[in-house]
């Protein structure tokens, strides 16, 4: 039986969307997440525990946004496609492709970019409401999200650059992290750097965050967002 939450919403703190996610994946879960916040409704759908697609009424999240921001398309041809897209009321994507500004290779890596940005910004949130309804979703295969979960979660807790948000995660700098059992199978699907992979070995017993910033090369900060990645896969614990 699923241990997913099916309630329209609950509270979320934190980053509980990580381990509810990992959860999906394991449970091999189809559905649509749900993610309210106070500017924005975003949805997450998953087929057999994959996540499948992402949708946004962020404006910045859709995808005109993210071609132009990752510089895939020209203003001029943007703003003509929206406007045939309004007129004509068909898909924004199946227009530039019929124009020729985009082929479908291109298009299915602005909708998987799309996809990773909006599961990116959810995983750093502090707080929403969060729903998951068992239904059946679209296949969406050909833009199919195909990185594993943990490597999904390292890629979007990276990118955040408050420092007191990463030092209230991780417990601050005299928390003692320990790996847990599951450390070497969380490790081997997260896709670590190399630069990240060199402190695993020193991970292999206890140690406070302060004497694990000791001990390595990378700067603090980085030290610290890799413990709060390993923290939220499952990799390591913090002991109390």
């Amino acid at each position: 039986m699923s241990t997913m939450p099916q309630q329209a919403g609950i509270p979320l703190t934190g980053h509980s969307l990580a381990p509810l996610l990992k959860t999906a994946a394991g449970e091999e879960c189809t559905g649509f997440f749900t993610i309210r916040t106070h500017e924005a409704i975003r949805t997450v759908s998953l087929l057999h525990g994959r996540i499948v697609f992402a949708g946004s009424n962020d404006r910045e999240e859709r995808l005109n946004s993210v071609l132009l921001r990752r510089n895939l398309v020209s203003l001029e041809d943007l703003t003509s496609a929206v406007e045939i897209m309004l007129r004509q009321n068909r898909r924004l994507g199946e227009v530039l492709v019929s124009r020729g500004t985009l082929n479908e290779k291109g298009l299915v890596r602005a909708l998987r970019t799309q996809v990773t940005e909006i599961v990116c910004r959810l995983l750093t949130l502090r707080a929403a409401e969060i729903g998951f309804r068992t239904q059946p979703v679209p296949d969406h295969s050909d833009v199919a999200y195909r990185t594993p979960v943990n490597a999904l979660i390292r890629a979007s807790l990276f990118q955040v650059r408050d420092v007191h948000h990463v030092m209230d995660e991780i417990g601050g700098p005299t928390a003692t992290v320990a790996p847990t059992a599951l450390f070497a199978t969380e490790i081997a699907s997260s896709g670590l750097r190399p630069e990240h992979a060199a402190l695993i070995p020193y991970l292999d017993e206890p140690r406070e965050v302060v004497q694990v910033c000791s001990n390595s090369d990378l700067p603090d900060f980085d030290v610290c967002r890799l413990l709060w990645v390993l923290l939220t896969i499952g990799a390591l614990s913090r002991l109390a």
